[in-house]
């Protein structure tokens, strides 16, 4: 019985550890493309904000991602589709990383 605990513990653990981490090893969202001027929204299943993207003349001026609970996940801007700032969120809100300007 103590050896089956131990490892439903250990499992646990090693679950919660790799639940932790990854948010580290998020990959890049898919561009969104557009040639105008104003905000493309895509949106979660649960129908609130999943990524909202400016353009102004084609050219990306900000994105700014959401957590399916719709607190903000990341903000980034840009300038002549160079990222030139950002800041990215873990889900309660509270600042993961900031990345100021060249």
């Amino acid at each position: 019985m103590t050896k089956t605990v131990a490892i439903l513990t250990a499992t646990l653990m090693v679950a919660a550890l790799l639940s932790a981490c990854s948010g580290f090893q998020e990959s890049a969202a898919e561009p969104i493309s557009y040639h105008g001027s104003g905000d493309v929204v895509e949106y979660h299943s649960n129908g609130k904000i999943k990524r909202k993207a400016e353009y102004l003349n084609g050219e990306l001026v900000s994105v700014v991602d959401f957590y399916p609970s719709g607190k903000e996940k990341s903000r980034e801007n840009y300038t002549m589709g160079e990222l030139q700032d950002a800041t990215y969120y873990f889900a309660s809100g509270r600042v993961k990383t900031r990345i100021t300007g060249k």
